[in-house]
Formats: C-alpha cells, structure tokens, sequence
C-alpha cells in the first residue's frame, strides 16, 4: 500500500479533526507526544501540532500548522466537533496526561499560534481525576452530545 503522507517517525497518538460543517472543507490530524517514546528518561515535556492533510501536495510530509507545548506527555487523545454558542469553530481536543488528568484545548488557537509552539497556547480546561486512577482509558466523544 503506497504511503500517501507521513509524520516524522516518533512516538505520538492521533486524533482526526471532524467536519465541522457540510462546506467544512479543512483536514487536520492531531498529534500528541507520548508516554516512553523518547525524550530521556528525565523529559516529562510533550507537544500538541496540528497538521493539515492536503491530499493534492505531492510531498509526503504533513504540514505543521500549529504548535502547543505541553508539561505532561500523553497518553490519548480525541478531537470533537463543538460548535455551542460558536466558540471553538476547529472543535475541541481531549488529551489523557500521563498524570491521569484530562486537558481540553482549543486546536483553532493551536493553528492561529503557528508553528513556533507558542507558550501562551494552553489547554482551557483540566479535569484533574483520582491518582489511583492515573492510567486512562482511550478517550472518545458521545456522538449524541449537543453540537
């Protein structure tokens, strides 16, 4: 099977952008660094991008759009469309840290940051869970939430 686009290889977990919308035209690919995938053994930093998929480019490589830096790694991730009250147009990504909390981020601002992984880019939201619990299962949206 011939390789249509390719990431640089290292550890990650990935997350497809929904579409937003019937004239939504955009496809963007999340990728999140994760638990044991290098970085030594004292690294605990990861990264959100974001990644456009433009199928008629002829190179292989995906286009970093956007950047987030991170103080945990992750260990799963989910991008759902969410369009209450038209605020976050891209939707909004889940991320499973390796601290068994869940950030919530806003790709939309990932993208409009750039590529220089700004620090001012931050998860808008984390749900902090039990310690005992600090392995998360994957994560996934209900299909049947409010849009």
């Amino acid at each position: 099977m011939p390789v249509l686009k390719r990431v640089a290889d290292r550890g990650v977990t990935l997350a497809w952008c929904p579409q937003q919308s019937n004239a939504d035209t955009r496809t963007y690919l999340a990728a999140a660094s994760k638990q044991g995938a290098g970085g030594g053994f004292d690294s605990y930093e990861g990264a959100l991008e974001v990644y456009a998929l433009d199928a008629a480019s002829s190179d292989k490589a995906l286009a970093l759009k956007g950047k987030a830096s991170t103080d945990k790694k992750f260990e799963c991730l989910a991008w759902s469309r969410f369009t209450a009250q038209n605020t976050y147009s891209a939707g909004i990504i889940a991320g499973g840290m390796t601290d068994g909390s869940i950030s919530v981020w806003d790709p939309g601002a990932i993208v409009a940051s750039g590529v220089g992984g700004s620090a001012s880019v931050s998860c808008f939201s984390k749900l902090a869970l039990d310690r005992a619990a600090a392995i998360l299962p994957p994560l996934a949206f209900d299909n049947k939430f409010p849009k």
